[in-house]
């Protein structure tokens, strides 16, 4: 007998893959081309660096089932010292009637899913072509009476070939 195991339920921050701009999501998800602007921040902290003016991104989407996806990012620069990142990346799942096998219809019960992923974030551009950057993320996934928290550290660097990009 052959069996297989998908591990769902094994991976921490699956909803963080899900893409909070709508730009980069027609692009085909290829966030990781775009390499300035407040949204490249969501794939490479480096991008903060290229952030000269304060910003803010705002994402909200509802889909089926009373899923709900959210997700703001706001950019402050600090002069000489480069620019500072907050971010705030919230998945709700509303509430969800618990079945059992004997009990398909519903026990009467109810739970909801909740994911929140906040950070906080520095870059700054070295050279006129180089900048580095670095974002601390808090990520709680909960599920009925279960949570789960962990940190998370990203560090990034952009390295531009021409003024245009790649020539």
């Amino acid at each position: 007998i052959v069996q297989a195991q998908s591990k769902t339920g094994t991976t921490v921050g699956t909803f963080l893959l899900i893409e909070p701009s709508a730009r980069i999501a027609g692009m085909g998800n290829a966030g990781v081309s775009v390499g300035s602007g407040i949204d490249a921040v969501y794939y490479n902290p480096a991008a903060i660096g290229s952030l000269g003016k304060a910003q803010l991104g705002l994402s909200h989407a509802e889909w089926f089932a009373g899923i709900d996806y959210n997700h703001v990012i706001a950019s402050f620069p600090i002069g000489g010292a480069g620019t500072l990142v907050g971010s705030v990346t919230q998945l709700g799942s509303g509430d969800i009637d618990v079945r059992t096998v004997g009990q398909p219809l519903g026990t009467g019960e109810r739970f909801d899913v909740s994911d929140l992923a906040i950070g906080v974030g520095w870059g700054r551009q070295i050279t006129d072509r180089f900048t580095i950057g670095a974002q601390v993320s808090w990520l709680q996934e909960r599920i009925w009476n279960s949570t789960m928290s962990t940190a998370v550290i990203h560090l990034g660097t952009l390295y531009r070939l021409s003024d245009d990009g790649v020539e």
